[in-house]
C-alpha cells in the first residue's frame, strides 16, 4: 500500500508510560506472559513498520525497556506532566515537539498506541 507507506513516513508514533499510574503503579512494566506491558505497544509500532517511535515517560526503568526492544528514549517527560489532572493533549504536544526538534522533521500526523490497550 503506497499511500500507507507515505502516512507512516509522515506519522510520529506515540506510546505514553508515566510511572505514577492512578490505579496501579508501574503498570506499564507489570509482566503479561512473560513479557512488560508496555512491549506489546512497542512491538505494534514496530511490526508495522512506524519510522518515527516516541516514548513519553518519566522512567528509567521504562526507558530501559523500550530500549531493549529497539526503541531509544530520547527525553523524560517533565513531572508537570505527569500528574493526574495533566489532559493527554498536553503530553502530546510535549512528545511532538521534543520529537520534531530530535528527528529534524515536522510531522503531519500522529498516532497514540496506549499501553494498556496496543491492539
Amino acid at each position: 500500500m503506497k499511500n500507507f507507506n507515505l502516512f507512516k513516513n509522515e506519522t510520529l508514533c506515540i506510546i505514553c508510560a508515566k510511572s505514577n499510574s492512578q490505579g496501579l503503579s508501574n503498570k506499564n512494566i507489570k509482566i503479561i506472559n512473560n513479557y512488560p506491558l508496555i512491549y506489546y505497544a512497542i512491538k505494534k509500532a514496530k511490526k508495522n513498520n512506524f519510522k518515527y517511535i516516541c516514548i513519553s515517560t518519566d522512567s528509567k526503568k521504562v526507558a530501559n525497556i523500550a530500549k531493549k526492544y529497539g526503541v531509544r528514549t530520547f527525553f523524560y517527560r517533565s513531572k508537570d506532566l505527569c500528574k493526574q489532572n495533566v489532559p493527554k493533549l498536553s503530553v502530546w504536544k510535549d512528545a511532538i515537539k521534543k520529537s520534531e526538534s530530535f528527528f529534524k522533521k515536522k510531522f503531519n500526523y500522529m498516532l497514540d498506541i496506549e499501553v494498556t490497550n496496543p491492539l
